[in-house]
């Protein structure tokens, strides 16, 4: 396999790696947003079953609240890290990419992007 044939394959695999991860991050951080928008008459449901169930006193309850707060605190703040650092591998993924680009492979690139952007912000809706 020439040099040049190896180039194309690196960058059609490493476009391909970081397409399939930033599906699978907007897919996780998506089911995190639905589940956070969501969980709030489940955590209730849940909460008012556990009061009443395990009979908890006045303070055993607030108590338990307390905890579960924190606990949804934790949670958001690893689905924000998480966010974050996605973007972040996303981002350098496709700065190594633009690297190997000649200028004519650079702007089909940039195209073949903002195509992906696109329909990934369609499926969102």
């Amino acid at each position: 396999m020439t040099s040049k044939k190896k180039a194309v394959l690196t960058i059609v695999m490493s476009f391909l790696l970081g397409a399939v991860a930033g599906v699978l991050a907007d897919h996780m951080i998506l089911r995190g947003s639905i589940r956070s928008s969501s969980s709030s008459s489940r955590y209730e449901q849940f909460k008012t079953r556990l009061f009443q169930e395990l009979n908890l006193s006045l303070p055993q309850q607030s108590q338990l609240e307390q905890l579960m707060q924190r606990r949804q605190d934790a949670f958001n703040e690893l689905r924000n890290t998480m966010r974050a650092k996605f973007s972040e591998i996303r981002e350098a993924t496709g700065d190594s990419i633009r690297s190997l680009l000649t200028p004519t492979q650079l702007e089909k690139f940039e195209v073949l992007l903002k195509e992906y952007d696109t329909t990934q912000r369609q499926k969102k809706k």
